[in-house]
């Protein structure tokens, strides 16, 4: 059984690489494999006085359509949470088992996420403002590799069941509660999201590339940030009803760890 599944992550792990190319020549500092996972996202749109004193000097927020149904005006910007849970994952070699992370941030206007099968709204990228994960381990790679992560044992992600009736994240960030609806509709093309961040050794890019996936396009999500945090600031610490719930499922997908070299590409 070790063996099917080290051999089948290295397949699928060779196959992305060689559809999904990074449009720069960067050396991932860090790869990371997932297996069988569920997903929460929540976009709300902020004022963009909240946001940008926040983001650097080269990135911008994006205004005008700004996908799934949310269109945010010339003075608002559009703030992203996520949470994933993975049955399985793997990094350095190692084997993590099952795998919770959560984290937020900004939704730009940069483009440099690869566009897939075609469609421009299969690529999103986004400034991070925080991240956390479940796992000791990849908390301590990360943090090394220069990607500010927080460690959070007692980090949780309950589901949505069959008929969609509930799923809810208790992060150090932030906790949700509300439900995705089904059907899972397939998305075409798969989707790759870029998380540019800054940390200790300068800035650095999560490089996450799915290649298949299916969401939940309907539901209601309700994001509370937590005491003392960033995003409480943001929020003017009030509870929010996301603009746009997206439940999300796949079966595989990597992330890369790259930093990135001045100036900014």
């Amino acid at each position: 059984m070790r063996l099917r599944f080290f051999a089948h992550s290295l397949v699928a792990t060779v196959a992305i690489l060689c559809l999904f190319r990074p449009e720069r020549a960067q050396a991932a500092l860090l790869t990371i494999n997932v297996q069988d996972c569920r997903e929460s996202i929540g976009i709300h749109t902020v004022p963009r006085s909240a946001v940008m004193a926040h983001l650097p000097t080269d990135f911008s927020t994006r205004f005008g359509f700004g996908g799934f149904g949310s269109a945010p005006g010339a003075d608002q910007a559009q703030l992203i949470a996520r949470t994933m849970r993975c049955a399985i994952a793997t990094v350095a070699g190692s084997q993590l088992g099952p795998l919770t992370t959560s984290h937020y941030g900004v939704i730009t206007a940069r483009t440099d996420a690869q566009v897939l099968a075609g469609s421009p709204l299969n690529g999103i990228d986004n400034w991070q403002l925080g991240y956390t994960t479940s796992s000791s381990t990849l908390a301590a790679l990360l943090n090394n590799a220069g990607m500010v992560t927080l460690e959070a044992p007692a980090l949780t992600f309950t589901d949505d069941d069959p008929s969609g009736s509930f799923a809810s994240t208790n992060s150090p960030l932030f906790t949700t509660s509300g439900n995705h609806l089904p059907p899972d509709v397939p998305y075409p093309g798969g989707f790759i999201a870029h998380w540019w961040g800054d940390g200790p050794k300068g800035e650095v890019l999560s490089r996450q590339v799915i290649p298949e996936i299916a969401f939940r396009f309907t539901g209601a999500v309700t994001l509370t940030p937590a005491p003392g945090t960033l995003l409480e600031t943001i929020l003017q610490a009030q509870p929010v009803a996301m603009d746009v719930p997206l439940g999300g499922a796949f079966a595989y997908g990597l992330t890369q760890i790259e930093s990135v070299p001045p100036p900014l590409p």
